[in-house]
């Protein structure tokens, strides 16, 4: 089999973080690129492909899956951001966003400072793939570390806006006592599966409280007078 189809496999294997199809292709298109200019180089060196060791094949793989690797971390960089600015939008809204700030800033010292510090320190095409592995966002490392980071930021704004609503008169405390339980169910089995992969209870249970606990906080605002409402009113999806 050719070169650059071992390679396409190769690449396949690494996650990119669910990038859109134009982006994948674009990525792999320059990785590609890298790839079959890394091997022309050595064919002007007068060897022919047969001739080609073991290590020189190795050093054009690995600098076709950097390309791979530094795409990556820009998504993921792209994807914290994004969790960034709905904080802002929040912390305009009236809400304490200190829980979440630390849900974000984790993400950047637990997934993505370690995960940068591994591809820079790998010095082969096996220890960049075990790099990329190691680290992921949400809940896609079957063998790494996982931050699951839309269910941490999801329970701690549902917490949040129950302290907003706690300020506000007229509303029910035991609403409020109930979602905070839902809330503490879901944060209890996250504390649970720590880096780990959900079991597929565990979602099934993190998700269906953190619904419940929605329910909740759209019952408490319907009771509210229209101008001391919430908005926008939580909708609890969950991927």
């Amino acid at each position: 089999m050719e070169f650059k189809y071992l390679l396409l496999f190769a690449l396949l294997a690494i996650p990119i973080a669910s990038a859109a199809d134009g982006q994948i292709s674009d990525i792999r298109g320059k990785a590609y690129g890298f790839h079959n200019d890394c091997m022309s180089s050595i064919d002007k060196e007068g060897q022919n492909r047969s001739d080609i060791n073991k290590s020189q094949l190795q050093n054009c793989r690995f600098g076709a899956g950097k390309i791979v690797a530094e795409a990556r971390v820009d998504k993921l960089e792209r994807q914290v951001s994004s969790y960034q600015d709905k904080i802002d939008k929040f912390a305009d809204s009236g809400l304490d966003i200190s829980a979440l700030q630390s849900v974000v800033d984790g993400a950047k010292t637990q997934v993505i400072d370690p995960l940068k510090a591994a591809i820079n320190s790998a010095t082969d095409f096996a220890s960049l793939k075990a790099a990329l592995k190691g680290y992921c966002l949400f809940d896609g490392c079957k063998d790494g570390a996982n931050y699951h980071l839309e269910a941490k930021f999801e329970v701690q704004r549902l917490f949040a806006v129950l302290d907003n609503l706690e300020n506000k008169t007229n509303v029910s405390t035991a609403k409020i006592a109930e979602a905070k339980g839902y809330l503490n169910n879901a944060q209890d089995v996250l504390d649970e599966v720590g880096t780990s992969q959900y079991t597929k209870d565990q979602k099934q249970t993190i998700s269906s409280n953190v619904k419940s606990a929605v329910k909740a906080i759209r019952d408490i605002n319907k009771g509210l007078p229209k101008d001391n409402k919430i908005r926008p009113v939580p909708k609890g999806r969950m991927k």
